[in-house]
């Protein structure tokens, strides 16, 4: 038996992450993507985040299971799952 290697997955340019907001314990799932997004852009349930955001750039290179700080305020993010295509 050969043993299997698992490799994290972290965030990139077009992953799917689902996060928690860990303050109130919502789970949303975004999609880090190149071009110009609204705030209130959704495409098939995805939340589209530009990776120049503040959020993406919180998220980009993390692993799952990493706990973020984001925003001015006490706002803590743990990262549930990624997806990457």
């Amino acid at each position: 038996l050969k043993p299997k290697i698992i490799t994290p997955k972290f965030v990139k340019l077009n992953s799917k992450v689902k996060i928690k907001y860990l303050n109130n314990n919502n789970n949303i799932i975004v999609k880090i993507v190149e071009k110009h997004v609204d705030k209130k852009n959704i495409e098939n349930g995805l939340h589209l985040v530009n990776i120049n955001s503040p959020l993406a750039q919180v998220l980009i290179d993390k692993p799952i299971g990493e706990i973020l700080k984001f925003g001015k305020l006490d706002n803590y993010i743990e990262i549930m799952d990624v997806i990457n295509e």
